[in-house]
């Protein structure tokens, strides 16, 4: 969890704006000096472009404070809008550490972070993580649960296929090896374009591509966090299937009158359930990275996806929604490890 803490607030020690500094965007006739004259704290920096400089720390305040003057004065007000002054990116260890210091210290006092929306002139509203966070956690479980376990489902079923019928199998196993090369974003890019031509055909939208208000889709997510999944235990079944195939206990089953179906079920699959419940946990990373690709690509707000939507400015609850995906990891992880203590696997066992 430290490890999230300091990872999810690595972005807020880079400065690309001048931690100090604002542009004004002032109302016509109004000049800069008639603004550092109402407000004598600050100091011109360019007076061409407008920019000051505040007093050290405070940017929000002086940012809310000319916000607030502008509704007090008008129509006499000399402000229209606050702008960040952008700078070349640089890394600030000292506010790194300080991002991190209020991080915990706002964790420790049941503040977990919050949401800042752009609104436009009128500035920016915050909005604390708490007020949407049962939302988001239900919508995105309500995908990523069901994509998991069919994920699972698919690879296991598809992997017995493979090996009951040859065949189909090769064919399988192409599909396997191309799939396994393709990024998560083109699968769900070709998805949407299917999705697209599928309402052209019919002439209405058969399914959702996109978050529109709240309409939330729900099958291209739930398709996309399968794929990965399904890949990797259709791999892993498929070779502890065939390396059981060529063991010794083998002909002896065959020797003693059991047919392929019974020494199938009996024997491989058994043999074959450590190789699959080790495989489970890996399944689960795979699911989580899947689903913020998916809710990214899909403008969804979940767990995964809000801090892409592009009416947010900012937002400080990111070590919050990764502490609630990595729980999910380690929950899963937690249960994986209890069916594998409860599953008496008999491994290389004679017919």
């Amino acid at each position: 969890m430290l490890g999230i803490l300091l990872i999810a607030n690595l972005g807020k020690g880079i400065l690309v704006v001048e931690p100090d500094q604002l542009g004004l965007k002032l109302m016509p006739g109004v000049t800069l000096a008639e603004v550092a004259a109402r407000y004598p704290d600050i100091t011109i920096v360019d007076e061409t472009h407008n920019i000051v400089q505040l007093p050290t720390g405070t940017r929000k305040d002086f940012w809310a404070r000319f916000d607030r003057d502008c509704s007090q004065y008008y129509p006499a007000c000399y402000i229209d809008r606050s702008l960040s002054v952008p700078k070349a990116p640089t890394f600030s260890f000292s506010a790194y550490s300080e991002a991190v210091g209020e991080q915990l210290k706002g964790l420790f006092q049941g503040e977990y972070g919050a949401v800042i929306y752009n609104t436009g002139r009128k500035g920016q509203r915050e909005v604390p993580i708490t007020e949407t966070l049962g939302m988001m956690v239900g919508r995105s479980l309500s995908y990523l649960i069901p994509g998991t376990v069919l994920g699972i489902a698919l690879g296991y079923l598809l992997a017995l296929c493979a090996v009951w019928r040859p065949w189909l199998g090769r064919g399988i196993d192409k599909l396997h090896g191309l799939l396994l090369g393709l990024p998560d974003f083109f699968i769900i890019v070709i998805i949407q374009m299917l999705a697209i031509q599928l309402a052209k055909q019919s002439g209405h939208k058969v399914i959702n591509i996109m978050q529109f208000g709240s309409e939330v889709p729900l099958l291209i997510p739930m398709v996309a966090i399968s794929i990965l999944p399904a890949l990797l235990v259709y791999g892993t079944v498929r070779i502890a299937v065939k390396r059981e195939w060529e063991e010794g206990y083998i002909k002896t089953a065959y020797s003693k009158g059991l047919s392929r179906t019974r020494v199938f079920f009996r024997h491989i699959l058994r043999n074959t359930s450590e190789d699959l419940l080790t495989i489970l946990p890996r399944t689960i990373t795979a699911a989580i990275t899947a689903l913020v690709v998916a809710e990214v690509m899909t403008g969804t707000f979940g767990l995964g996806g809000y801090t892409s939507n592009p009416s947010i400015a900012q937002v400080t609850s990111l070590p919050v929604t990764c502490a609630i995906l990595a729980c999910f990891a380690l929950a899963s992880n937690a249960l994986f490890l209890l069916l594998r203590k409860l599953i008496v696997v008999n491994t290389k066992e004679g017919a």
